[in-house]
């Protein structure tokens, strides 16, 4: 059974031993105990950051009546749970070439597609702020660009 995901990062839940472990694809034996895993992999959680893996990985393993403390712990030194699962910059503009760079113009809603794809809550217009200032798109209209190249 193969899981597909949007996010490259997995905390796996092991059946045996119910520790939890983050990957980026369900690994044949459990990290803390050996045993097998396979089709018995339970997702728990997704990140697209390593250190949102980290903490997701973290508060998993924590038993549950710790776990609100912990998380409010590390919030306060980590920062937004939410930032720390955003995806950089780079990865996106990486990501974003890749997929549409072929195309002659890319609209505001493809745009927005791709961002939600990636787990991204920037808003389309600031991604496209970002690329545009760095000479990377051109904007044809109010609602589509080109990759300058």
């Amino acid at each position: 059974m193969m899981i597909m995901v949007d996010t490259p990062y997995l905390v796996i839940q092991c059946a045996a031993c119910n520790m939890c472990h983050g990957s980026r694809k369900i690994s044949p034996r459990c990290q803390h105990c050996g045993a097998a895993i396979g089709e018995q992999a339970n997702i728990v959680a997704t990140a697209t950051t390593p250190q949102a893996l980290q903490v997701k990985v973290a508060l998993a393993n924590t038993p549950e009546e710790l776990r609100a403390e912990l998380e409010e712990k590390l919030m306060s030194s980590l920062g937004n749970a939410d930032a720390l699962d955003e995806p950089s910059l780079p990865s996106l503009y990486g990501s974003f070439h890749k997929k549409y760079t072929d195309q002659s113009s890319i609209s505001i809603e493809e745009i927005s597609r791709f961002l939600k794809s990636k787990g991204s809550t920037m808003m389309p217009e600031t991604f496209v702020g970002h690329l545009t200032n760095q000479g990377v798109l051109i904007q044809l209209d109010n609602s589509t660009w080109q990759f300058i190249e």
